[in-house]
């Protein structure tokens, strides 16, 4: 369920990367407390199977068979079978999960950051580190930001800003500055976050066009060839 809500935040046209990272950074801490409350799954889940009228939640394990001597019957080990569950299945399943998610959080998270001292109020940032932030910055979008203008006008941004521009998420920091009308003073700083707004919220996997991808290209559609749909 949590994996399906993020999905569907994901595929919103508002969203900016900045929130992308807040909501995986959100996804990943709920699936590491998940893959540490197995015991209150498995208790919720016998709960719910007792009122489905199952007698107990039988796991099935992969194991030798066992001669069985005459009148004697098969011994089902239930708590074995559980713990096996929880580490070939449960924490594979999780663990699998939760790799993908770091990697394409990792990924993200190193974008949002080459431009978040654009809207953060960190006072521990001093003038010299913003100015090197600003010229990184500015080696990546080279036709758009000039390094020593844009280095310049970022640390004069933040003189003013620390008076009169209180907003900490970067759309909100765009909107004051033209409602402010301080765009003309700092059109680099303007362009950097337009840049930054502009960026998508997905990757080569296409995460907004997923759920319509779903519907195009059902099991009806996987059985019927290209040229029969092009017809």
């Amino acid at each position: 369920m949590a994996v399906n809500n993020v999905s569907l935040l994901l595929q919103s046209t508002q969203l900016t990367l900045d929130d992308e990272v807040k909501i995986l950074n959100g996804l990943l801490m709920g699936l590491d407390r998940i893959r540490l409350s197995w015991d209150l799954i498995l208790i919720e889940a016998t709960e719910v199977a007792k009122n489905l009228k199952f007698d107990k939640i039988m796991f099935t394990v992969k194991r030798t068979r066992k001669k069985i001597i005459p009148d004697e019957t098969a011994d089902y080990n239930h708590e074995e079978a559980s713990k096996n569950f929880e580490c070939n299945v449960f924490n594979v399943a999780l663990d699998n999960l939760t790799s993908q998610m770091r990697s394409r959080f990792k990924v993200i998270e190193e974008e949002c950051s080459k431009f978040s001292f654009l809207w953060s109020l960190q006072k521990s940032q001093t003038d010299q580190e913003l100015g090197l932030k600003a010229e990184n910055l500015a080696k990546l979008y080279r036709e758009d930001l000039c390094k020593n203008e844009f280095s310049d006008e970022v640390r004069h941004f933040f003189s003013v800003r620390r008076n009169i521009l209180a907003s900490e998420k970067p759309i909100e920091l765009l909107k004051e500055v033209y409602a402010k009308r301080l765009h003309s003073i700092f059109p680099q700083v303007c362009v950097s976050l337009r840049t930054f707004l502009t960026l998508p919220v997905s990757t080569s996997e296409g995460e907004r066009s997923f759920s319509k991808l779903a519907i195009i290209k059902d099991y009806l559609r996987s059985t019927i060839g290209q040229e029969h749909c092009a017809t």
